[in-house]
């Protein structure tokens, strides 16, 4: 009875919202724009909504300046712009129009006609700005062909749904809506986090989340806000496994207060907020009901590198200072963080011509990975090994662990709750060159040596004592790197290689340093991708550019296992297969050296903004038949492999669309004896074996239904996971079948391959991709016969592109 109740609630939540967004969708019609509409800054300036609270058009940034966007026009006392329109663009003058133009696309140009940006869909009969801000473009059936809730900016709107792996970005401030420096992302199967921008997905960079527990890999985790102030995530099934949906987590209960709009805004200073906004006039115009976080030095990045942020006294305003030694890089702008104002290295300071002091920070401290962290018994014995140490620049002492650190320094804070001494080494002017205001701000005394056999003597004992430190933690390091390795299967795997010279002319095992000086030291602007199983880096070793993968971390017990499957990924020879040529095993997790791919991934070329439709229908052939060829080698290889993540996204793409298959990272190996393993289901949502899902048993057919899944998404350029779809269509898999099912194929395939394609080709990779896709796994091909069957198609010499009649109605427009 309760868990009934619990539905019943659940249900009139999600019917009050589809309600608030139905009912202004009917109104639509009363104000929709016809192709042929325009406005200007100082003109007529905005589409409203039906009742006026909303408006589309211009709206002032700056003197005789002016941005694009969707504002909240009704309100007397606040016209907050809710979406900006190409935001990172700068604003604009006067004289420019912006057109709905007689082909269905929307224009911004200036007079000479020149094209600033538009949006540009096919089939496009009229647009509307919509009662629940939302504006939207119709085809000739009245169904909505794109949307702006669909490409959120900073704020979310009640009916707004914010869908799994999908991000708000921060504005840079108050008046600048260009892209600032955080970001909201609602992640797969799990949380809201909150990152800096521009860092990859990790906990070491988020500073909020909702902390809530991941879901299977079929569950589907959506934001959501209610014309109450109801904000919640909310949890359900998908096709595979259809569950109740139920809220996840409520980040607030709602509220009672009428004549109330409520929107989400993720601020300029990184904080998500709620706000109360007065639709009548009446009590407080604009309220802040709920906030991730009430200190506002919680954001991570607020004061750049090197930078620290502090909470002043009177109202809590953070501020953003720089250690000594440090000067900001912008002064006019403190979150762009700090920079050295001397940049002298250790080893160009051999003879010690140059004196260096470190200035001592309570209460402070920076989030950086330490180089080191050693036991001492006070924080001084921690300055002095600092500033002895010509490798460390900067360190940390808390609780008898002294960290040292090098620069740059991430994540800086102070607060009197925490008893974190942070020692920054900065160097001391050459004495000629010192003027009496730079002795004045020398923060250390300077001490008066003893006479001169006395002080030889400490000089001699410092030398010592400082020789033994660097020796013993020379030791302490290389005892680390070889436990690691021993630990990750380094001596297995240099045996095995040892023993196979074929094997051993194409495979290096890489140290650690010489990956830190390939990436940078992993820094994150080489980042190049990421995933579930790990960040793949850009480096360059003797000239020559690589892809560098940290793993996931190696199942201690299955040591043997996983060096055997680095043997045998370094055997693959195919062309159409990424080349794994090296590892580096003296790390906590095991690093892997690939050859670097040029073009992207297929997932970037089908996906995103400006390059949809950018790959021609024979090129897709050629994808899609170099994919199939390079799963069936893997398949038949002499020990088998069953990839396990076949997704458009690991499908790597070099100059003239040429495939490279990549990230083995869950791939499975199987003894030509075994025709199936029992395991934990693993791979990527929307791509994933139904049959393989229910029952955790992982055989070859588990790769075709995903290739299946890619085919489809070549064929149509759909997203894998689509909520634009109904409900029982998310999937594409699923949808794709329906159509097939219903002789719909050719209304869903990707205009440029209806365009190009011609029938014979278009139908038979549809009855491919259907076959891949059916639910039980014995009913599918093998890879090879897929294989075989579309390079059979690509051999297809036919005149005519089209030669067969479409059964569907175009909305000529």
């Amino acid at each position: 009875m309760a868990n009934e109740a619990h539905f019943l609630f659940l249900f009139l939540v999600m019917l009050s919202a589809m309600h608030f967004v139905a009912a202004h969708d009917r109104r639509r019609l009363s104000n929709t724009i016809s192709r042929g509409s325009s406005l200007t800054p100082t003109g007529n300036s905005s589409w409203l909504s039906p009742s006026g609270l909303f408006a589309f058009g211009f709206f002032p940034q700056g003197h005789n300046r002016y941005g694009v966007g969707i504002i909240l026009a009704g309100l007397a006392t606040n016209k907050t712009v809710v979406w900006t329109a190409n935001r990172d663009y700068p604003p604009v003058s006067d004289n420019v129009t912006l057109r709905f133009t007689k082909d269905g696309r929307l224009v911004l140009q200036q007079q000479s006609q020149e094209i600033i940006w538009q949006i540009s869909h096919q089939n496009v009969s009229s647009a509307s700005i919509l009662d629940s801000g939302n504006f939207v473009l119709y085809d000739c059936e009245n169904k909505i062909i794109w949307q702006s809730f669909d490409e959120p900016t900073d704020t979310i709107l009640p009916g707004q749904i914010l869908s799994e792996d999908q991000e708000l970005s921060s504005r840079i401030s108050e008046s600048d809506f260009s892209t600032g420096i955080f970001r909201l992302k609602l992640q797969f199967h799990s949380n809201l986090v909150l990152y800096p921008a521009n860092t990859v997905d990790r906990s070491f960079n988020s500073y909020w989340s909702t902390n809530v527990p991941a879901g299977v890999l079929y569950d589907v985790t959506t934001l959501n806000l209610n014309p109450d102030g109801h904000l919640f995530l909310l949890r359900q099934g998908s096709f595979v496994e259809a569950t109740r949906p139920y809220i996840l987590a409520n980040l607030t209960q709602g509220f009672n207060e009428k004549q109330r709009l409520y929107v989400v805004k993720f601020d300029f200073d990184g904080i998500l907020r709620l706000y109360s906004l007065s639709l009548d006039g009446k009590g407080k115009g604009s309220s802040v009901v709920w906030e991730s976080s009430k200190n506002r030095c919680d954001p991570k990045g607020l004061c750049g590198l090197n930078g620290y942020c502090t909470l002043t006294d009177d109202d809590d305003d953070p501020k953003c200072l720089c250690p000594g030694g440090f000067n900001y890089v912008s002064p006019g702008n403190r979150n762009e963080g700090c920079e050295r104002n001397y940049t002298v290295h250790c080893g160009s300071n051999k003879e010690r011509t140059i004196q260096y002091s470190m200035t001592q920070l309570q209460h402070t401290w920076w989030e950086n990975d330490p180089d080191s962290v050693e036991q001492m018994r006070s924080k001084e014995e921690c300055e002095a090994a600092c500033l002895e140490d010509c490798e460390c620049e900067a360190a940390l002492y808390k609780d008898g662990d002294c960290k040292k650190l090098s620069l740059p320094l991430r994540y800086g804070r102070s607060s009197m709750n925490d008893s974190t001494v942070a020692f920054i080494k900065w160097a001391l002017p050459p004495p000629g060159n010192m003027t009496k205001n730079s002795k004045d701000k020398l923060v250390v005394p300077v001490l008066a040596a003893g006479s001169g056999g006395g002080l030889a003597l400490m000089l001699v004992f410092l030398v010592i004592v400082y020789c033994g430190v660097r020796q013993h933690q020379r030791v302490k390091n290389k005892k680390l790197k070889e436990n690691f390795f021993e630990r990750n299967g380094g001596i297995i795997l240099q045996q095995l290689l040892y023993q196979s010279e074929s094997i051993l002319d194409r495979a290096r095992i890489y140290t650690e340093e010489e990956l830190k000086k390939a990436t940078n030291n992993f820094n994150e602007s080489n980042v190049i991708g990421q995933g579930g199983y790990g960040v793949v880096y850009k480096g360059v070793i003797a000239d020559k550019v690589y892809a560098i993968k940290k793993s996931k971390v190696v199942d201690r017990s299955q040591v043997d296992q996983f060096v055997n499957e680095v043997i045998i990924l370094w055997q693959i020879n195919h062309p159409n297969v990424v080349k794994l040529l090296g590892c580096c095993l003296e790390t906590p997790v095991p690093l892997l050296v690939y050859e670097f791919v040029t073009n992207n991934t297929l997932f970037h070329h089908l996906h995103d903004e400006g390059l949809a439709s950018s790959i021609p229908w024979t090129m897709r052939l050629k994808i899609a038949t170099e994919t199939a060829g390079a799963l069936a080698h893997l398949h038949s290889a002499p020990v088998h492999i069953i990839h396990r993540d076949i997704k458009s996204a690991n499908i790597l793409l070099e100059d003239g669309y040429s495939v490279k298959v990549s990230d083995f990272g869950v791939s499975r190996l199987f003894s030509p004896q075994e025709t199936h393993l029992a395991t934990l289901v693993q791979g990527t949502f929307g791509y994933i074996d139904p049959e393989y899902f229910h029952s955790g048993i992982l055989t070859q057919k588990s790769d075709v239904y995903s290739f299946g899944v890619v085919l489809a998404e070549l064929l149509t350029g759909a997203k894998v996971v689509s909520f634009l779809r109904e409900e029982k269509d998310r999937n594409l898999g699923m949808y794709f079948l329906s159509k097939l099912e219903e002789d719909r194929l050719y209304t869903i395939l990707e205009p440029r391959v209806r365009n190009e394609g011609n029938a014979v080709q278009l139908e038979g990779a549809a009855e491919i991709a259907k076959k891949c896709l059916s639910i039980e796994g014995a009913k599918r091909p093998t890879m090879m016969e897929v294989a075989e069957e579309l390079a059979e198609l690509r051999e297809l010499t036919i005149d005519d592109h089209l030669c067969v009649e479409v059964d569907y109605k175009y909305c000529h427009v």
